[in-house]
């Protein structure tokens, strides 16, 4: 689930059982700060929170003053509204007061939601995939707008041992698995509790399924018979990362069947092999970690 996505479901469970709240967003950051623009956390009149706003050093002022507000707005309801800004930065004498000790600065824009807002958001983003909410600023500033996103997906094929460790680990950074696999031993509920299965050909079930630029693939049979299907369907789709287990020998030769096959060198220069960055990696858990920490770098655009 998305850090975003989570904090407008909590705060929809809030609204709806008359629970004041306010909604702390990162506006703008400069220098190396720890959370980016669109950051946002939810504080409950009692001081719960979900989400975060910065690296830690400065949520304990800004839930101050979330309750601040709440307390100066005693009939602080889903219909209550109030604004207010905060700026947070560093000195070298400031650094361990509140502060951004990592020398960056944020600017958190607070409010008090409206009725309805978290759930007409989640419905924008269940018709369309992302809704773009426009926070009013106040003091006639110009609105600032802030876009929710439907999850990040990981497709998987391939229920071995090394995705076992994937799907535990990937919903920690916003990434929602699915398993791909015929063969039922491997994609079992008794493997993968809670996880969507998809049994039916890679090629079919990657159809099925519906790739998106959200999506990331990976294929991790060793079977070429199973992986090839689902990878050469891969990379006719928009998926952000294509990613497949094996050698370099592994890999080149997967490159003349792909070729063969009718993928474009340009199409195929997208695949991550071998797959994950290179940590050392060697048992299921570590090389899980390898290959997520691949992902979030070509999320983010680095190489």
């Amino acid at each position: 689930m998305s850090e975003n996505l989570e904090v407008l479901e909590a705060l929809s469970q809030w609204q709806k059982a008359q629970k004041a709240a306010v909604l702390a967003t990162v506006i703008s950051a400069w220098g190396s700060a720890p959370r980016r623009p669109g950051s946002q956390m939810a504080i409950r009149e009692d001081g719960h929170i979900v989400g975060s706003v910065s690296g830690g050093c400065v949520e304990g002022d800004v839930i101050a003053q979330a309750l601040e507000m709440m307390d100066a707005t005693p009939e602080a309801s889903p219909a209550a509204t109030a604004v207010r800004q905060a700026d947070y930065g560093v000195s070298d004498a400031s650094a361990w007061a509140v502060g951004l000790a990592c020398g960056g600065q944020i600017r958190v824009h607070l409010h008090i939601p409206p009725a309805g807002f978290a759930d007409q958001t989640l419905v924008a983003m269940a018709e369309t995939g992302v809704a773009e909410v426009a926070l009013d600023l106040g003091d006639a500033a110009d609105p600032v707008t802030v876009t929710y996103a439907a999850p990040l997906r990981l497709l998987i094929l391939g229920g071995v041992h090394i995705a076992q460790a994937l799907v535990a680990l990937a919903p920690t950074v916003g990434l929602s698995p699915t398993i791909i696999d015929p063969r039922g031993g491997f994609a079992s509920p008794e493997r993968f509790p809670g996880v969507p299965l998809l049994t039916d050909w890679p090629d079919q079930a990657v159809e099925a399924f519906g790739i998106d630029a959200r999506t990331a693939v990976v294929a991790l049979t060793h079977d070429d018979k199973l992986d090839d299907p689902a990878l050469i369907a891969a990379f006719a789709s928009p998926a952000f990362y294509i990613g497949a287990l094996g050698s370099r020998r592994t890999q080149e030769k997967r490159r003349d069947r792909m070729l063969t096959a009718g993928v474009s060198p340009a199409d195929y220069a997208r695949l991550h092999g071998p797959i994950g960055l290179d940590i050392g990696a060697t048992n299921p858990s570590e090389i899980a970690v390898a290959i997520l920490a691949e992902i979030v770098a070509t999320l983010r655009g680095k190489a």
